[in-house]
């Protein structure tokens, strides 16, 4: 004989699977709502990655001004340099008229 369910015992099964449902359909809504978080935290972190990314810039592009202004300052100081040599070899050839204490050793 085949079972059959009575009526009481379909309408239990038939709020068990629409209590089960509304349950997915919560935890659905809830995971949407997770994924809004995180998109939108994903956002905000791009931003800030992309703000910090053109702060880095400008310090990159300072910090190569100054090596590239530093390089000039001394490419300055060793023409000034030799120029220096150049004029103390001058007046040594020429016999140093300047007082003995300024000669070097």
């Amino acid at each position: 004989m085949a079972n059959l369910m009575s009526n009481d015992e379909i309408v239990k099964q038939l709020q068990q699977i629409i209590s089960t449902l509304q349950q997915i359909v919560q935890a659905s809504a809830d995971l949407a709502e997770r994924v809004g978080t995180l998109e939108q935290q994903s956002g905000d972190r791009v931003g800030l990655l992309t703000s910090l990314q053109q702060h880095i810039q400008v310090l990159l592009e300072t910090y190569q001004k100054q090596v590239a202004a530093q390089e000039a300052t001394n490419r300055t100081v060793l023409e000034a340099l030799g120029s220096l040599e150049a004029r103390l070899n001058a007046m040594e050839s020429l016999g140093g008229t300047g007082p003995a204490s300024d000669r070097p050793n």
